[in-house]
């Protein structure tokens, strides 16, 4: 299958990947800056006669959440998500930076 990031009308990344033989992780698309006017999606295109699917996308910020110190509360806007981490030491969740 394969993963096209569409903005401003123009193909700006894309990757083939054969989940068959190298799924269960997660496969780069592309590293871009976008804007929200861009009207930015991702769209998949099977080839042959099999089916695909993707079950999950993930979109990383180059910016940071927080300053890396202990939260107590996150409130997060709508179709919003973050990764926590949670610390055993300190029994509290950390947001998880990905790099």
């Amino acid at each position: 299958m394969t993963f096209q990031v569409i903005a401003d009308g123009m193909v700006v990344a894309e990757t083939t990947v054969d989940q068959r033989t190298d799924g269960d992780q997660w496969h780069l698309v592309g590293r871009m800056t976008l804007d929200p006017t861009d009207g930015a999606y991702v769209q998949l295109i099977c080839s042959g006669s099999d089916p695909c699917i993707a079950d999950a996308l993930h979109l990383r910020s180059q910016a940071r959440y927080n300053d890396g110190s202990l939260a107590t509360t996150i409130t997060l806007a709508p179709m919003d998500g973050i990764l926590l981490l949670k610390q055993k030491a300190y029994r509290s969740f950390l947001p998880l930076i990905l790099k």
